[in-house]
């Protein structure tokens, strides 16, 4: 399937680009209408391979714009580097591609642009994102809000940032805001807004008053419209006129309430938000189509007829018991609180996922799974959140969430209250320095760093004494956005692996990764791939008898619905290992302990 590319920005009018799919079941699709999707038009697979075909000879094809060294992903060949190969591997979201001259530096070089959208082979790929951001967002403003965090709370967006940060901003915005729960609550609202008994004044025929008050018989006297008093024997008065109309006060049922004044308001601040973006010429692209889809969305809602009688906020009113309780209202304030929250917080970890009109979804997935194992682990343990700065800090008056890719990052906790208590260390991306000698922590052998660990010792010693005590335990975690992981579950003909493996096609690489975690990285109890299948039962090997030693993958899916996502089977697992680790008679700990005897004096030699 040969499809030929539509450039962008192209500058000599003879370049054309072509794609070819090499597989017969992974193709490549030309499809428009994912414009309003906010995706590529071009759709490939990942774990596919593509071959390219430029027009113009001394032409090569790169992600870079300004370097003509390809990544792993392109590869020029020899002696005719117009020709390649496009293999997206495990990565997944918009791939920006550049057409560059090689015989010129600098931008000069680019000769045209075009990007792909690496699609997953899993169905859920588009609600899989849109639920990942918004969790993440929904978790990054819970920490901002939490009584104990030191960090100041702010309700009013900062725009002045750099480009970088103000989509940060919108895509956390983005998150919230494009769901079917948001979308629902704003129905309720527009549906059956709350109203209330509102005062005006009413012209009525004097004949139709039913009762004569003091603004009334005010009016009798300064009315211009007056009409000549009927004479009656048996009414005595000194009027010889009374007004033909009056006006006197009226109850009348209203939607201009103080409640949906708020809504109104978060909708336009919501709408705000896009239309900076719109404004900035830094952007451009898929980010401008997705602020451009979710304001059109935002102003439908605002000039709905329910709004037209509504007038501007002039007061929040975070207190009203309509927004704090009503099904609808609560949701929009509660949205709203979050995304001032966390639109208010920059994460430079962002950009390996939406940065350069990129859409990374792998690595989004780790992040995502960084609050997932954080709840886990907090389910048990309580989490030292006085500490939070090393998740949240504050430079010169902004937020900074320190989730970022390849750099560590720990949270403590203790467990007490059961017959022994524990120190806990949840870590991303710690690394276990090489060479370590003996009873030192660390890997024995090469540095290892795996996404997520979780060490476990006594309370009442340090963790450099566990160490070397043989008393800490540490269970490791790697995130696998990838396609098939239910490879996990087969038994692979160990010739036709190695055959395969010759070919780059290693299907139990991920398996093998998690034994070299546990055989390298000194007091392992166990290494875990946790990857977006179908929650259910999880894959878990023992070594021994017990719950640990062992290897395995947890299935960990992004969905609204909690109890889908997989989440409660590694609750359960980490309770188990806890209840394992209470007991001084278990088999590990003896070994353990037998291990420390043994090892801790060196051979007389």
């Amino acid at each position: 399937m040969e499809i030929p590319i539509e450039l962008k920005e192209k500058i000599v009018p003879d370049l054309h680009v072509t794609v070819t799919a090499l597989s017969t079941e992974w193709g490549i699709y030309d499809r428009p209408e994912s414009f309003y999707e906010c995706e590529a038009r071009y759709q490939v697979f990942e774990g596919a391979r593509y071959h390219f075909a430029l027009s113009k000879e001394g032409c090569v094809l790169s992600t870079d714009p300004l370097s003509v060294v390809t990544s792993g992903i392109i590869t020029n060949f020899p002696g005719r580097r117009c020709d390649g190969l496009i293999e997206p591997n495990i990565y997944v979201g918009t791939l920006q591609l550049f057409v560059l001259d090689a015989r010129v530096e600098g931008p000069s070089r680019i000769l045209g642009e075009f990007s792909l959208e690496v699609q997953s082979v899993k169905t859920n790929y588009r609600s899989d994102y849109r639920q990942m951001i918004r969790d993440i967002a929904e978790y990054s403003a819970d920490l901002l809000m939490r009584h104990t965090s030191p960090v100041k709370q702010m309700f009013e967006v900062d725009y002045e940032h750099d480009s970088r940060s103000m989509y940060q901003q919108f895509a956390f915005v983005k998150g919230f805001i494009d769901s079917h729960e948001f979308d629902e609550a704003i129905h309720r609202v527009l549906s059956t807004p709350v109203t209330r008994w509102k005062t005006v004044e009413v012209s009525r025929d004097l004949r139709s008053v039913k009762r004569i008050g003091r603004k009334v018989l005010q009016q009798f006297a300064s009315s211009a419209n007056q009409s000549p008093f009927p004479a009656r024997n048996n009414v005595k008065t000194s009027l010889q006129s009374v007004p033909s109309r009056v006006y006197t006060a009226d109850k009348t049922e209203s939607v201009d309430s103080p409640a949906n004044q708020f809504v109104k308001y978060a909708l336009k601040s919501f709408s705000n938000v896009c239309r900076h973006i719109l404004s900035d010429h830094n952007f451009g692209g898929r980010l401008h189509r997705e602020a451009s889809s979710l304001d059109e969305k935002l102003e439908l809602y605002i000039n709905d007829a329910a709004f037209d009688e509504v007038s501007d906020l002039s007061v929040l009113p975070l207190n009203n018991p309509v927004l704090l309780r009503k099904e609808g209202y609560r949701e929009i304030l509660r949205t709203w609180l979050a995304m001032n929250q966390a639109a208010a917080l920059t994460w430079a970890g962002g950009d390996h996922v939406y940065g350069a009109n990129k859409k990374d979804v792998a690595t989004l997935y780790e992040y995502w799974v960084f609050f997932m194992l954080l709840e886990a682990v907090q389910e048990h343990f309580k989490l030292e959140y006085q500490g939070i700065e090393e998740l949240i800090n504050v430079s010169n008056g902004v937020h900074h969430l320190n989730l970022e890719k390849g750099k560590a990052l720990t949270v403590r906790g203790v467990l007490t209250g059961a017959c022994r208590s524990f120190q806990v260390k949840f870590c991303y991306n710690r690394s276990f320095v090489s060479a370590k000698i003996y009873p030192e922590g660390g890997s024995w052998t090469q540095t290892m760093r795996p996404d997520y660990t979780v060490s476990i010792w006594p309370d009442g010693i340090d963790e450099q004494n566990a160490e070397n005590m043989e008393s800490i335990v540490h269970v490791h975690f790697d995130a696998k956005y990838k396609v098939d992981l239910s490879k996990f579950h087969e038994e692979v003909d160990l010739d036709t692996e190695h055959i395969e493996q010759r070919k780059g096609i290693y299907r139990r690489a991920d398996l093998l990764k998690m034994h070299a975690y546990k055989d390298a990285i000194r007091r392992t109890a166990g290494a875990y791939v946790i990857y977006p299948g179908q929650a259910g039962n999880p894959y878990l090997r023992r070594g021994f008898h017990e719950i640990v030693p062992g290897l395995g993958a947890f299935p960990l899916s992004p969905t609204a619905n909690q109890s889908e996502t997989g989440l409660l089977s590694i609750k359960s697992f980490i309770g188990e290992i806890i209840v394992h680790l209470q007991s001084k008679l278990s088999q590990r700990e003896r070994l353990a302990q037998w291990t420390y005897f043994i090892h801790k004096d060196r051979p007389i030699s």
